[in-house]
């Protein structure tokens, strides 16, 4: 494999980013209150309506009366505005979502881990598949979680969902899994694994959520995330097959394979490369941290930085101050990017992150650098694959520092 690349992307698609922007804005409802008391509010009444349907036609619940010594818990409407990669909106989508945060171990859930595939795995995944020419897929399970039935010994009452109560008050017995259940996700993937293993995937064992098929007519390979379904395969065909498989396996809708996870790919077929654009998903942290206008930087640190405990609050009202600045918040952001898109801010997300548990100025000023530098270079993008003889080989390199971390000489 061989060394990343960062180069420069087109910026063609920025006036359309800024004007959505404008128009709509980044928030999206936080309540039923606020979504059907705004100006898009026919759009969210018709989006729970599809998603009220959807549930009645998979008899995710049946209204009985609450048994004795039992609690129902809640639920809670959730909303998103999905968009395009030119920020052009796809669809409103309305979500219910239990409040599982009160269930209670061992009487209404017990085992909650599923796998999901991992972000390395999945450059993996795309920097052989594009070296090697194949195709790729992608595809949404619709109601992913109401595949799967929840079982006897699992019992779960929920109340009514608000805005369409049948006025009786009684609460609903859930029978299928349902969005924020503690055990929902982990019931999707167990059913989902089953059916895949069916049709003679097998998932490989560094990362279970990659299943791989050969067979006679080719390969493919599936990347799970949650009920996104990426597939590559060696042939157009047998790509297109296992699609048609998929979809008689689950309830299917195709979706752009150039839009993954809130980052878009850039396929250049001529040199066999595929590059990693996170443009849109920076400019909104940027947004969300009032760092929109900030001025860009040519380095996300300054190279004699060094960086201590002892930069932490010195006095009560500087630990007062800095309580109000979200620094977890920002370095997570930060740490997401890095693992995404840009190796290149790898090593300053991983060192500021060491200070999350009581930053000071100097380091919340070196944190807000790191934003300026991307602001400068929001439009360069990962490069994956290439036309070398083996795109196998593995290149890496590695900087020793310790001597530069004074809190551990």
């Amino acid at each position: 494999m061989r060394d990343f690349e960062l180069v420069p992307a087109d910026p063609e698609s920025e006036v359309t980013q800024v004007a959505y922007l404008a128009a709509h804005g980044l928030a999206t409802p936080t309540s039923f209150k606020e979504a059907v008391e705004g100006y898009d509010a026919d759009e969210w009444w018709k989006a729970m309506y599809e998603k009220i349907n959807m549930l009645k036609e998979w008899g995710t619940w049946v209204t009985k009366d609450l048994p004795e010594g039992r609690k129902a818990i809640g639920c809670r409407w959730t909303y998103v505005i999905k968009t395009g990669p030119q920020g052009e909106i796809l669809c409103y989508k309305a979500r219910l979502v239990a409040q599982g945060f009160s269930q209670i171990p061992g009487i209404n859930f017990s085992d909650t881990f599923s796998p999901t595939v991992r972000l390395d795995s999945l450059r993996a995944i795309l920097h052989l598949t594009v070296a090697h020419s194949w195709t790729r897929g992608q595809d949404n399970v619709t109601g992913a979680f109401l595949h799967s039935d929840i079982g006897e010994n699992e019992v779960i009452y929920m109340k009514q969902p608000v805005g369409f109560e049948d006025g009786t008050r009684r609460p609903v017995h859930l029978q299928r899994g349902l969005y924020r259940l503690k055990q929902a996700s982990r019931l999707w993937n167990k059913h989902m694994d089953t059916k895949l293993t069916s049709v003679q995937y097998h998932s490989i064992s560094s990362d279970t959520a990659v299943y791989v098929r050969r067979s006679e007519t080719g390969v493919v390979i599936l990347a799970i995330h949650v009920d996104n379904v990426m597939s590559f395969a060696d042939s157009e065909d047998e790509l297109e097959r296992a699609c048609k498989q998929l979809h008689g396996l689950f309830e299917m809708k195709r979706e752009d394979p150039c839009w993954l996870m809130g980052f878009q790919l850039i396929d250049n077929r001529e040199a066999c490369t595929v590059s990693i654009l996170h443009q849109r998903y920076i400019k909104t942290v940027l947004s969300h941290f009032n760092m929109g206008s900030c001025t860009p930087k040519e380095s996300p640190m300054h190279h004699l930085m060094i960086l201590s405990k002892e930069d932490g609050p010195r006095d009560e009202y500087e630990a007062r101050e800095m309580k109000k600045r979200p620094y977890r918040e920002l370095v997570g952001a930060l740490i997401w990017i890095s693992l995404i898109s840009r190796p290149n801010i790898s090593f300053v997300a991983s060192y500021l992150s060491q200070y999350s548990a009581n930053p000071g100025w100097t380091h919340w000023y070196a944190v807000q650098r790191v934003l300026q530098y991307l602001s400068g270079t929001r439009n360069l993008m990962l490069c994956l694959g290439g036309d070398e003889e083996d795109p196998t080989v593995l290149s890496a390199y590695v900087n020793s520092d310790w001597g530069h971390n004074i809190n551990d000489c």
